[in-house]
């Protein structure tokens, strides 16, 4: 496994991943500033509802929901969609 990264299957998949990192984070630069703030704590920095909704001063429930369409937006950019917010309702 030590060597797997200099095979030429490797080097591909290493540049796929990469090649797809910044296809999302090219994406998240077009979401609102607070969804996109939302998202990169939690998906990115790995923090809990609770410690993101304190970061931010909106509660719980506003980070979820942000979550839920900021995700949505950016899955649908990657799918080769418009990546807007629908918002529910």
């Amino acid at each position: 496994m030590g060597n797997f990264f200099v095979t030429p299957q490797g080097c591909r998949i290493v540049t796929n991943a990469r090649n797809e990192l910044r296809h999302m984070l090219t994406r998240m630069k077009k979401l609102r500033p607070r969804v996109g703030q939302n998202v990169e704590l939690r998906k990115i920095e790995g923090l809990s509802s609770l410690e993101t909704a304190h970061q931010l001063g909106i509660s719980k429930d506003a980070v979820n929901g942000q979550l839920v369409m900021g995700m949505k937006a950016v899955a649908n950019h990657m799918l080769g969609g418009s990546g807007r917010i629908v918002r529910p309702g």
